[in-house]
């Protein structure tokens, strides 16, 4: 079941090379939702439950104990909306500069359309297990749940102020500065990411 969990993940990354290759659309990755996301959840469960029954998960390098779905979600998530950022700096943003300017915005709504069905749930997932986390364990692990809260909190900060008005102004036509500066300002969301991935992986390990 773990393995079947890390390859459902590993769907994810899957999907980005062939986005990049140009095997799959981004509305391809409609399927993530159905194929990946929710049979998370289900695998979630049950790895959870062997991990708290060493006779069920006999492995030889026993996993922690302490690993609850809670931690199991917070990781899960985070890691694939951090994939889904890192696609979105490689492929998705350089890929923007090279559509036509009189099908730039017909591109741009489709591609708003389409990359909120993976935005939106990981989003959601990363913040309320980030919340959760840090509810119920920031007396034992204080530094760890304040910066993973406070890395979370920088990213949407990031996000909201700043990219969501730069796409409400490429939703009118294609602006080749404002694309060259969400290609650099997505490199602070991408750090912010990778780093908050390696405090949840400390804090669940």
């Amino acid at each position: 079941m773990l393995v079947g969990l890390l390859g459902k993940l590993a769907g994810l990354v899957g999907f980005a090379f062939a986005l990049a290759e140009g095997s799959f659309t981004l509305r391809a990755g409609f399927a993530i939702l159905t194929n990946n996301l929710i049979v998370w959840m289900f695998l979630i469960s049950v790895v959870s439950a062997g991990m708290a029954e060493p006779s069920i998960c006999p492995i030889k390098f026993q996993i922690r104990a302490m690993i609850t779905t809670l931690d199991l979600i917070h990781l899960t998530s985070s890691v694939g909306f951090c994939t889904l950022l890192w696609m979105v700096q490689l492929v998705v943003y350089p890929q923007m500069a090279s559509v036509r300017e009189e099908d730039f915005s017909e591109y741009h709504a489709r591609h708003t359309r389409s990359i909120m069905w993976l935005v939106g749930p990981l989003f959601f997932a990363e913040g309320l297990s980030a919340a959760a986390s840090f509810w119920l364990g920031w007396k034992a692990q204080l530094w760890g749940q304040g910066a993973s809260v406070l890395l979370f909190a920088a990213n949407s900060a990031l996000t909201f102020l700043w990219f969501v008005p730069a796409h409400v102004r490429l939703a009118s036509g294609k602006n080749e500065h404002l694309l060259q500066r969400l290609v650099s300002m997505n490199r602070w969301r991408t750090a912010l990411s990778s780093a908050r991935v390696l405090v949840v992986i400390g804090l669940v390990g």
